[in-house]
């Protein structure tokens, strides 16, 4: 097994010279190139984490074959700064692709990450939320061989649920992912979601190291059978977000997964200026897919997502 240490470089223009670090763990055995990308959100730090976890649990196994490439943070100057979005020009990221090398600095990154992921036999692109969630695999839903093959790894992955999304669809939020872009190019590609890395337990980040590795191992990759439909074996489903009324304290009164009625109260939000309370109400019926932790919100602020089963 040799490990290798590299970087991908970006200069835009009238902007400062940036470099991704890129690592590589190679088997020297035939196989799968797969590809781990983390921190598209610089305030998401969990998938770092997973990283090093998964390195370090590979470096000591022989039943590994292939190559795994990890970009370790794909936005280090939100990482620096603690911010979601790239603070040159205030971007997300994870809504730039397929990119643009002669654009600003997030374009770059994007078609620079873009690039890589294209000679990929599996993407797995690693989140965190803000607020509390299950395990979730993120799956794109397309008429295409790319499409089949990731349900299929998320399966070997089995998280608690699978958020479904539908490449080019109704939500047009979602067309500039590295996942959709991925799987449109026919390269398979899915997303993980968990709560953010402080909330995450040592036995939570070992079994998701578990289930990585097995993903990373799926026979699928090896043996790509030609139009074979896959359906999802966790419950997938479509979500709907929901947002703070007023700013205070808001203090979840669902649990997680917790089945809601359009209209239900999910929580309260107390004012700071006269202690009143004001009910936060479900938007739709579903399960309560996330839910931000007790703590103060401002106005509009997003408070979670409510889950509608699709399978």
């Amino acid at each position: 097994m040799k490990f290798y240490k590299g970087k991908i470089n970006i200069s835009a223009p009238n902007e400062s010279k940036l470099s991704l670090p890129l690592l590589k763990l190679d088997s020297e055995k035939p196989g799968p190139k797969r590809l781990l990308v983390a921190n598209q959100h610089g305030s998401e730090t969990a998938g770092i984490m997973l990283i090093y976890k998964l390195f370090e649990k590979i470096k000591a196994s022989l039943d590994f074959n292939g190559s795994l490439f990890a970009v370790t943070t794909a936005n280090p100057l939100g990482l620096i700064r603690g911010t979601r979005n790239v603070p040159v020009g205030d971007k997300n990221l994870n809504r730039q692709y397929p990119g643009n090398l002669i654009g600003d600095l997030s374009a770059q990154t994007a078609a620079k990450i873009f690039d890589l992921a294209l000679g990929m036999d599996l993407v797995i692109d690693l989140h965190n939320f803000s607020r509390q969630s299950m395990i979730i695999g993120v799956a794109i839903d397309y008429a295409n061989q790319a499409a089949n093959i990731s349900k299929e790894v998320i399966n070997e992955f089995l998280p608690d649920a699978v958020w479904q999304i539908t490449a080019k669809g109704a939500d047009p939020e979602f067309d500039g992912c590295l996942d959709t872009n991925l799987i449109i190019n026919n390269i398979p590609a899915f997303g993980l979601e968990m709560p953010p890395l402080e909330f995450l337990s040592d036995r939570e980040i070992e079994r998701i190291i578990e289930s990585l590795y097995r993903a990373i191992n799926c026979q699928f990759l090896l043996n790509q059978p030609k139009d074979q439909i896959v359906k999802l074996i966790c419950p997938a489903y479509e979500t709907k977000k929901f947002y703070s009324n007023q700013a205070g304290i808001f203090l979840p009164e669902k649990t997680l997964f917790a089945e809601v009625i359009k209209g239900e109260k999910i929580g309260t939000i107390i004012d700071v200026n006269d202690l009143s309370k004001k009910p936060v109400n479900s938007p739709e019926s579903g399960i309560l897919f996330t839910v931000k932790y007790k703590c103060f919100v401002q106005l509009e602020a997003k408070l979670g997502s409510i889950g509608r089963k699709v399978n």
